[in-house]
């Protein structure tokens, strides 16, 4: 007998080249997968003679049913010849024995795939991000082989809750609150609703000092705007006249001066000259950029940043640039235009929240963790 090697692409169809080249008295010894090719290790007589007949048999003898049935039986060399063949025969063909791959093998060359894959997106992601080189540095340093989706942003949440400083409340004490910020990001209904609320918080009265250029239908709107609210509303045009407001002030009065950015370096000194405890507050919408951002956060140590425009579906960047390089903290924003709405507090968490969601909606339809993968199938040996 003969041992031979037989390559097919699959298993059903190398038992039939096999019977079609060797008849049946052929012995498949051991078949190995491997590469996505069956390899047969076969034992048949060698003559090619025999073949022949074999075939001629197949296709005129009548008794074929019979000899189907009955096959030759072996002699005691042709089985000694078997199973020295098999002791011979290999277990793989210098690849990995599919049947030797436990399911734990799998499920780890599974997991492997999905963190690179994963975090791989994820780079990919903060490198088309309209973001700053120090936003992207620092979220990339926080991100360690993240094994999923649900593992990149419980690292991104750890990240953030443990190295951006801690929100900070408005301090009820200050009996001067500085706001400003760009034109329209919304500062003046920002110092109307801060107001209002710190009104019925602190049971004080609380006004709100629009300093600048005001014309007389501006002036106007606002006084209306406030009486809407109950909060009383007064205009100084310079620095002597927004001095002599705040010194004869009552002790207990509260005053939210709405200011325009480019009075900023001038006055947010006076009010803490003239109060120690005044607290500066930087009003900046969500989508601005941060070219301008950038100069304006370094104009002073801002006590708090508001954000504005908290109803826009926007990544909070400009809360992480503020948080991180800046370290200004999160204090409170505001989501929408009517004054009659209150103003909300900020947290870390909100923006982790919406961090999330963002990186979310980008990565959703590329990333795919390991519950939604199917184990590849694996083929026994027969």
């Amino acid at each position: 007998m003969k041992v031979e090697l037989v390559r097919s692409n699959t298993l059903t169809n190398g038992i039939k080249e096999i019977s079609n080249q060797f008849g049946p008295t052929a012995l498949i010894l051991r078949n190995i997968e491997a590469d996505g090719e069956e390899f047969l290790f076969i034992a048949h007589e060698n003559s090619a003679e025999q073949t022949v007949a074999t075939t001629e048999t197949k296709q005129t003898d009548p008794e074929r049913k019979l000899h189907s049935i009955n096959p030759p039986q072996a002699s005691k060399e042709d089985i000694e010849s078997v199973k020295q063949a098999l002791k011979a025969l290999p277990n793989s063909l210098n690849f990995s024995n599919p049947k030797k791959e436990s399911q734990t093998d799998i499920n780890s060359k599974l997991s492997l795939h999905n963190r690179t894959g994963t975090s791989e997106r994820f780079h990919t992601f903060l490198d088309n991000a309209p973001i700053s080189q120090h936003v992207a540095g620092l979220l990339r340093s926080f991100i360690h082989q993240p094994d999923g989706m649900d593992e990149l942003f419980a690292q991104l949440q750890t990240g953030i809750m443990e190295n951006l400083p801690e929100p900070c409340d408005i301090n009820f004490n200050s009996k001067i609150h500085v706001l400003t910020g760009g034109h329209g990001a919304g500062k003046t209904s920002v110092a109307l609703k801060m107001a209002s609320q710190l009104s019925k918080v602190s049971e004080h009265k609380v006004s709100v000092v629009s300093f600048g250029n005001n014309t007389s239908g501006d002036l106007a709107k606002l006084k209306t705007a406030g009486k809407s609210l109950d909060v009383p509303v007064f205009c100084a045009r310079d620095r002597s006249e927004l001095a002599k407001l705040l010194y004869i002030k009552q002790p207990e009065d509260i005053y939210v001066i709405d200011l325009e950015l480019s009075f900023a370096a001038e006055i947010v000194p006076l009010a803490r000259d003239i109060n120690a405890n005044s607290q500066a507050h930087l009003v900046i919408p969500t989508d601005t950029s941060f070219e301008s951002f950038w100069a304006t956060c370094m104009l002073d140590k801002w006590d708090s940043i508001i954000l504005t425009r908290l109803d826009l579906p926007l990544a909070p960047w400009v809360a992480l640039e503020a948080l991180s390089k800046f370290q200004i903290p999160l204090s409170i924003g505001s989501a929408s235009k009517n004054i009659e709405s209150n103003l909300v507090r900020v947290s870390k968490d909100n923006i982790v929240n919406r961090l999330r969601d963002h990186i979310r909606n980008h990565l959703i339809s590329d990333i795919k963790t390991l519950s939604d993968r199917e184990p590849p199938k694996v083929n026994a040996l027969h």
